[in-house]
C-alpha cells in the first residue's frame, strides 16, 4: 500500500518535471495551468479517499446513515461502533454487517486451538500484530490476550490466522 505523502509527491513530480517547451506553452496560458492545479489536487485528494476505503473498509459516520430501505429490512436500528486505528486514526463501522462477516467459532473448537498455545512462552504481542493487523499494538495484544484468557469469543479470519501460526511454529505449544 501507498501513503498519501507517496502519492502527493508522485502528483507534484509529473506537474513539475515539465521540458522546458511546455513551461513556455503553460506560462502563456496561465489560466490552464490554474485549472491543471485545481484537477491535480482534486485527483490526489480523490486518491486519498480510495486509499483509506480500501485500507479502513467502508467509513461511515452513523450520523450519515440514512439508508431507509436497509432500516426498514433489518426491522432495527443500526450499531455502529467507533474503533481505534493505527497512527491515532478512527473510523465507525457497522456493527451488525460486521458481526455477520465475522462469525464466532463454537465453543469446542476455541477451547481446542486455545488450550494448545503456551501463553508463558509465546511472545503474546508479536503474535497479535499478525492476526490484527489494524489494531493498535497495545490494542491487538489485549485482544489476543482476551481471547486466550477466555473472555471474548473467538471468529473464525482470527482462528485462521492463529492456527495457521500454530502449523507453521511460530508459536508455543504446551
Amino acid at each position: 500500500m501507498r501513503s498519501i505523502d507517496e502519492i502527493i509527491v508522485e502528483e507534484i513530480r509529473k506537474v513539475t518535471l515539465l521540458e522546458e517547451s511546455e513551461r513556455e506553452f503553460l506560462e502563456e496560458k496561465k489560466h490552464l495551468v490554474k485549472g491543471d492545479l485545481e484537477d491535480l489536487i482534486r485527483n490526489a485528494l480523490k486518491r486519498i479517499r480510495d486509499h483509506k476505503k480500501q485500507s479502513n473498509g467502508e467509513e461511515i459516520s452513523p450520523k450519515k446513515y440514512n439508508d431507509d430501505e436497509k432500516r426498514k429490512k433489518r426491522g432495527k436500528k443500526p450499531r455502529f461502533r467507533k474503533r481505534k486505528l493505527k497512527n491515532g486514526r478512527s473510523v465507525y463501522y457497522n456493527y451488525d454487517d460486521w458481526e455477520n462477516a465475522n462469525k464466532k467459532i463454537s465453543k469446542a473448537d476455541m477451547d481446542s486451538i486455545i488450550d494448545t498455545v503456551d501463553q508463558e512462552k509465546t511472545n503474546i504481542a508479536a503474535i497479535a500484530r499478525i492476526i490484527f493487523p489494524n489494531h493498535t499494538d497495545e490494542g491487538a495484544q489485549s485482544q489476543l490476550r482476551k481471547i486466550l484468557n477466555h473472555e471474548r469469543p473467538l471468529t473464525k479470519g482470527a482462528s485462521m490466522k492463529l492456527y495457521k501460526l500454530i502449523s507453521s511454529g511460530k508459536v508455543a505449544l504446551k
